[in-house]
């Protein structure tokens, strides 16, 4: 790590910390042609690693958990981001990809699962992991939500009809719309409250839907904007009033009526992975994949405020009272992706 010249010197810090759970260090000390060498120290750190090479994320923040996909494993793993532990996890064979909600529709905390091989979507009681239910998409699932008022909402690749509304408790199709992302991997969240109004982004357009209280769409209006990057986000940040969201990779700020109001502007080029308003809007956080850091923008006059570094990949993120839920993506000595949940304060 470092050769220190000055024998007088009897401190020492590290500027290259591994992010690690433990750090093992050992002096030695040239004497003529010999070395004389201490014990090794072993120091725990407060890094929790993760052996999960996470693909899809998925946050419960009423009861402080994530769900985490790893496609190298399978696996699903449900993880408590207060008590720092995995509480569970549900093995897919032979499934390389998924989409991920959570909600309650009535009849408790249910996880759903959207199989993508093959195209089966699974109602899992969310507490113990149990599966409550399961029925037949027909569709590859781009993204999905959960309006908790009965109605679950899904992107597919249905060039006809890609944008579904699909009743939970019947199962049944209610609706469904071809719209201008059709064919193209969107993602989607929830606007309102009553869960009836859905925005979607995918590549360069933006689009919203509204529905009736039986889940039939009433409105659907679109727009274009203009992005560098091709691909969308994993997660569509949406302001608390739901007048405002952010819509691809650069930053680009949309209005509710797919209005493109402005776009948030780093320090060079790069390129932001996730996104998270303050409660009462005045704030944007925006994770940077390159370099690694997090970026805090005013709102809704978009200029940046601070700009901080960090140690590892951040990836997806969510604001729990004071505090970015962050998770991250770290590699190990061996080349391994590792995932890391951090919590950051915020004011």
């Amino acid at each position: 790590i470092a050769n220190i010249d000055d024998y007088k010197t009897t401190s020492f810090e590290d500027a290259n910390f591994p992010l690690t759970e433990f750090v093992y260090y050992k002096l030695y000390v040239k004497f003529g042609d010999r070395f004389l060498f201490s014990p090794t120290v072993k120091l725990a750190t407060k890094s929790k690693l993760l052996n999960i090479s996470v693909n899809r994320v998925t946050f419960d923040k009423a009861h402080h958990l994530i769900y985490l996909f790893d496609s190298n494993r399978n696996r699903v793993y449900k993880y408590d981001y207060q008590a720092e532990k995995i509480l569970d996890s549900l093995t897919f064979p032979n499934v390389f990809d998924l989409r991920m909600a959570v909600g309650n529709n009535g009849s408790g905390n249910e996880l759903y699962i959207a199989k993508n091989s093959p195209y089966v979507v699974d109602i899992y009681n969310a507490d113990d992991l149990t599966l409550k239910t399961s029925f037949n998409l027909n569709n590859y699932v781009y993204s999905m939500a959960c309006g908790n008022n009965d109605l679950l909402y899904f992107t597919t690749d249905d060039w006809s009809s890609n944008f579904k509304v699909y009743k939970r408790s019947t199962k049944q199709l209610k609706d469904s719309e071809s719209s201008t992302n059709a064919g193209n991997e969107a993602v989607i969240n929830i606007l309102t409250d009553d869960g009836l109004q859905v925005v979607s982004s995918s590549f360069n357009f933006v689009e919203k839907f509204t529905m009736n209280d039986q889940g039939i769409i009433v409105n659907h209006i679109s727009n274009q904007f203009f992005s560098n990057f091709f691909g969308t986000p994993q997660h569509l940040a949406v302001s608390n009033d739901g007048k405002f969201f952010i819509a691809s990779f650069e930053g680009d700020v949309v209005n509710d009526k797919c209005e493109t109001t402005g776009k948030l502007s780093s320090n060079g080029a790069v390129i932001f992975n996730d996104f998270v308003f303050s409660a009462n809007n005045d704030r944007i956080w925006a994770l940077r994949s390159f370099p690694s850091g997090i970026d805090e923008f005013s709102f809704p006059s978009i200029s940046m405020q601070k700009s901080i570094e960090l140690n590892y990949a951040p990836f997806f993120t969510e604001r729990e009272g004071d505090e970015l839920i962050i998770v991250g993506i770290v590699q190990d000595a061996f080349g391994f992706n590792k995932a890391l949940v951090d919590k950051i304060k915020i004011n």
